[in-house]
């Protein structure tokens, strides 16, 4: 019989809470003062600044938080080359899929409803625009050339980093500094992977 895991259902529950703010929070800003949206209403709802506001301070800081508890105690229970390995599978191939397919239709809907440069078609933008192998049109309006981003994956992208630092910086030390059998995060390593990424 296989021993089940024990779970933290209250990691669990706080994740839900945090999804729902994430939903709450992007649903409200095209009601909301304080932020651009693919459809602003012309009525804004005030209150909604102050709970965007409180709600961004911590909401996303949040996750990562929690990620970050438990990469060490992971990275040490499968090791640095198999996390990685997973990491890439699970975050990098979905942020492979959005880049190439999902944040360019995004971004091209943008550019022929919010641009005034005629229209293109979606071929035309996802070479010379979004990838910027065309010439970079008159009176750009940004924020940047090319278009190419990653958009609302940027959280992905972010998690990808970071494991690939830390999982890199595991394998360059000894393992008495980065495999922590008794659950506890250092201050001293906490320090070192923020020096690392400044």
């Amino acid at each position: 019989m296989i021993k089940e895991r024990n779970r933290l259902y209250f990691i669990d529950n706080i994740k839900i809470a945090l999804i729902m703010l994430v939903v709450a929070h992007h649903a409200g800003q095209a009601y909301g003062p304080g932020g651009w949206w693919y459809y602003l209403d012309d009525e804004s709802i005030n209150w909604l600044g102050k709970f965007f506001s409180v709600n961004a301070a911590f909401f996303m800081s949040m996750f990562f938080l929690l990620s970050a508890y438990f990469l060490p105690p992971s990275i040490a229970r499968k090791g640095p080359k198999l996390f990685l390995k997973e990491r890439f599978i699970r975050i990098g191939i979905p942020l492979l899929l959005g880049f190439l397919v999902m944040i360019p239709i995004l971004m091209y809907l943008y550019y022929i409803n919010f641009r005034d440069y005629g229209p293109i078609s979606f071929f035309s933008y996802y070479l010379n625009i979004f990838f910027g192998l065309g010439n970079q049109p008159a009176n750009w309006t940004g924020p940047s050339w090319p278009d190419m981003q990653f958009g609302h994956l940027w959280f992905l992208q972010h998690l990808l980093v970071y494991a690939v630092v830390y999982s890199v910086w595991t394998i360059f030390t000894s393992k008495k500094s980065t495999h922590i059998s008794d659950g506890e995060i250092k201050v001293s390593q906490i320090l070192t992977l923020w020096l690392s990424l400044v």
